[in-house]
């Protein structure tokens, strides 16, 4: 894969490798043992320059591409997938909505913050009927004079224990013949907003989630991030990007796996002759390597498609799909194939298990990532469910 790469894009990978190898992995199994946001570690990012990497420079960002965000991550869920998930969402896709839509005022309050981590982001979208098709949101948001008055909840609210702005969805016509949704942005501790207690889930324990409620919000017209009406499409307009660092998480998850996999074949013995002798642990492995590579190919080209801002839904579909669904399979069979060793909960083979079930469900499930990569092949209209 690195044949692939610019001289720059390699020298960054490289770069990013040595980097987390000193300052993430010592601290792994205290930042996932701690279940709660690594808020020491998210603050030496930001010393060191690798928050808002996509960001302008004139917000503190480095105006990296999109291939170097994904090898960013990449090379983090190596180590952790959970802390790769907090950085990808705090400091990389969360703020990415304000920067594409916002007015100059929330610009410039808010985005500063970002690449030095004072500015943490959560984002209010899923709600308990309201999962991969967001057309079905219940909050609302009614315009009283220059206010608007918001009531609602949302599940699943990434950071939301530890943010201190919030981009919430909102139906801003709930007494229409068609729903209008407007996208709000909230500061932490708005009168009548409540973070409920972080969600207990099987895997990604260091990335904060939890429930929102919202029981009569009031909040200026100001608060609007683009204009009424066009929430929809804020909530999806860096879909795209954020799916393919999702993939991206994956895929470190996935190459880790396999390492471990190939280590453990290599020093366990049945007899005299260790397990990597065996023609059976070859060709499982070598079939493995393989799809890695493949799901590699498909996040890289999409990429790269979306750095010549070429459209990319489908392929971006594509890298998501694919990437993610194998991270399980990669997971399951590494853990078998170390035996009683990969069942330890707080070893690695199972910590790589309990996460990568949540890569099919979070920026859309499997089964939206297939209606995209129909419509991409033009078997499915626009207007049905995947987005």
């Amino acid at each position: 894969m690195k044949t692939l790469l610019t001289e720059a894009q390699l020298e960054f990978k490289n770069y990013i490798a040595e980097y987390l190898e000193k300052e993430l992995k010592p601290y792994v199994k205290e930042i996932e043992g701690a279940h709660s946001f690594p808020m020491g570690f998210y603050k030496k990012l930001a010393k060191d320059r690798l928050l808002a990497l996509n960001f302008p420079k004139h917000f503190g960002g480095q105006e990296y591409d999109c291939l170097r965000c994904a090898i960013l991550i990449e090379e983090m869920a190596k180590l952790s997938s959970g802390v790769a998930g907090t950085v990808t969402t705090a400091g990389m896709t969360g703020p990415f909505l304000i920067l594409d839509l916002g007015n100059e005022e929330q610009k410039e309050t808010y985005l500063h913050g970002v690449a030095t981590g004072e500015t943490i982001t959560a984002f209010g979208a899923t709600e308990p009927n309201a999962g991969s098709d967001l057309t079905n949101i219940e909050t609302i948001a009614i315009k009283e004079g220059g206010n608007y008055r918001i009531n609602g909840s949302k599940t699943f609210c990434t950071n939301a224990s530890v943010a201190n702005i919030f981009i919430i969805i909102t139906n801003t016509n709930p007494e229409g013949p068609r729903k209008e949704f407007t996208a709000f942005l909230l500061e932490k501790d708005t009168a009548g907003m409540k973070v409920g207690e972080k969600f207990d889930k099987m895997g990604w324990t260091c990335q904060d989630t939890a429930e929102v409620y919202l029981n009569d919000v009031v909040v200026p017209e100001s608060s609007i991030i683009g204009s009424v009406g066009k929430g929809f499409n804020a909530a999806f307009s860096s879909i795209n990007f954020t799916r393919i660092i999702l993939a991206a998480t994956a895929y470190g998850v996935c190459q880790a796996a396999l390492q471990l996999a190939i280590e453990h074949s290599r020093n366990v013995k049945i007899g005299e002759r260790p397990l990597i002798d065996q023609q059976g642990i070859r060709c499982e492995i070598s079939d493995l390597a393989t799809e890695i590579e493949a799901a590699g190919l498909l996040i890289y080209r999409a990429a790269t498609l979306q750095d010549r801002k070429q459209n990319n839904r489908k392929e971006a579909a594509m890298a998501k799909y694919y990437a993610t669904n194998l991270a399980k399979k990669v997971t399951k069979e590494t853990m078998r194939m170390l035996g009683p060793e990969g069942y330890y909960k707080n070893g690695l083979a199972a910590t790589f298990f309990l996460d990568s079930p949540v890569f099919t469900i979070a920026d859309g499930t499997s089964e939206i990532q297939k209606e995209n990569i129909a419509k991409g092949l033009k078997l499915a209209k626009p207007g049905q469910l995947g987005k």
